[in-house]
């Protein structure tokens, strides 16, 4: 019996090391992220953070899940039993920011911060989206982007503003983005006039709230 009882010990040791070091990943690519949302792109409004979540969500290459611990819940890593997958997402973010900036040079110590790593995270992709929504929607320039890929990078806001439910899919139907979160919960934005609202689920035809604003709050 006490063999057994250090068995389990040693495993959920394994596991928090795993995790720790997992946690250790998000906060380089924190660092990355910190470094490319100063780095203007030349004769653009946009920073390299931005033009990096364009070119992911625009590159079809990854699914919703993989977009979803790159850029808006890191995490819910915690609880997956493909932690060394999911580790990799982390390297793969970096490598889609040295892409668009090239390696960034870290000062030798970084600033001090009592903010969570993944709070970082949410923060800086939330403002990103939102100003990619506010430069490329309002100013009539997503014509690069289909209609699933508006849909997706709602799905990410929407899960980067709201943690407490984890978005599972963000798809484009008959005319609506759908968001459908693990608990079964809805939500539906329609565009109106270059601008996402969200609508009521079962009266469509009732504008409840701009998502620009939604994701100012």
């Amino acid at each position: 019996m006490i063999f057994c009882w250090v068995l389990i010990a040693c495993a959920f040791l394994n596991v928090l090391a795993d995790y720790n070091k997992y946690i250790q990943y998000v906060e380089r690519t924190n660092a990355f992220i910190e470094c490319a949302c100063k780095k203007r792109i030349s004769k653009t409004f946009y920073n390299g953070f931005d033009i990096a979540i364009k070119n992911i969500v625009r590159g079809n290459k990854y699914t919703f899940e993989e977009m979803n611990y790159m850029l808006a819940t890191p995490d819910y890593a915690e609880d997956n039993p493909n932690l060394q997958k999911i580790m990799r997402y982390q390297g793969t973010m970096r490598n889609e920011i040295i892409d668009i900036t090239g390696y960034c040079r870290f000062p030798s110590k970084r600033r001090e911060t009592s903010t969570r790593p993944e709070a970082y995270r949410r923060t800086a992709t939330t403002k990103a989206i939102r100003g990619l929504f506010a430069l490329d929607l309002l100013r009539g320039n997503d014509v690069n982007y289909t209609n699933d890929q508006k849909c997706i990078l709602i799905g990410l806001a929407v899960q980067s503003k709201y943690i407490s439910k984890y978005t599972e899919t963000a798809n484009f139907e008959n005319g609506f983005c759908v968001i459908k979160d693990s608990e079964g919960n809805v939500k539906k934005y329609k565009e109106i006039e270059n601008e996402f609202w969200e609508v009521d689920c079962d009266q469509v035809d009732l504008a409840k709230e701009k998502l620009l604003d939604q994701l100012k709050h």
